[in-house]
């Protein structure tokens, strides 16, 4: 018999011995099978978990940037147009009688006035009276005006004028804690240099260029009615602020 018959006849003799176990191997299939669908299951619900817990997650950012968004102011737009402003009302000049009024409430008490007269304008207003007292009687006059923006430092700057040794008896310059600038003159001389008229004055400059003037001509009596402390209370007080108000710059 030749070899390869021989091999093969063995071969067969040995697998035809074997016997195979078959309950073994369907409880083996069983348990492997059993394993493979838990580990499928397990796999569906976490995946299905995982995905739930990223829905809730989304769902929760979105409600929180919604939120912020609602909460945070809407950034303006760039590219849009600022609103016009609206120019502040420039207040209407006050009337002859309520300058005529303001400057009596600056004068002393127990003196009296007559020929009061008051000009209304936008760049001059004025107010004039004949204020008599014990001391004489004397005509004044306070007008309010607005330097130039060109006018305002030299003004400031200017303190006594240049000739007022030859015009004034005395002049006298002083910085205000508000720092404007108060110039007082007196003088004993008629506005066309005869002597024997005694003439005061008090003229206050703002820095932002407001000008309150008061001139005092004496008309009876060995001296001027108003003091000049009288002088300076009126170039500063607050009665004058409605009416400066509404003063146009371009007067000196």
């Amino acid at each position: 018999m030749p070899v390869e018959e021989d091999f093969t006849n063995a071969l067969r003799a040995e697998l035809s011995a074997v016997e195979p176990d078959t309950p073994s191997l369907l409880q083996g299939a069983l348990r492997s099978g059993r394993r493979r669908r838990r580990r499928q299951l397990t796999a569906t619900l976490g995946g299905a978990a995982a995905v739930l817990a990223v829905a809730v997650l989304v769902s929760t950012l979105g409600v929180t940037r919604h939120t912020d968004s609602l909460s945070r102011p809407t950034a303006a737009n760039p590219t849009a147009s600022p609103a016009p402003s609206t120019p502040s009302a420039v207040p209407a000049p006050v009337g002859a009688q309520g300058l005529v009024a303001a400057l009596e409430s600056l004068l002393p008490h127990g003196g009296t006035v007559s020929d009061a007269s008051g000009t209304p304008d936008v760049r001059t207003p004025a107010a004039a009276l004949t204020y008599r007292n014990a001391q004489g009687g004397s005509l004044v006059r306070v007008s309010l005006s607005r330097l130039p923006a060109a006018g305002i430092v030299p003004a400031l700057q200017e303190g006594c004028p240049p000739d007022a040794a030859a015009s004034h008896d005395v002049c006298e310059a002083w910085t205000l804690p508000d720092g404007s600038v108060l110039v007082t003159t007196r003088s004993s001389a008629h506005a066309d240099g005869a002597p024997g008229q005694q003439r005061w004055s008090a003229v206050r400059t703002a820095a932002d260029g407001r000008r309150w003037t008061v001139r005092e001509v004496r008309t009876a009596g060995p001296d001027p009615a108003l003091s000049f402390p009288d002088l300076m209370d009126i170039v500063t007080s607050p009665a004058w602020d409605p009416a400066m108000a509404a003063v146009r710059a371009g007067a000196s």
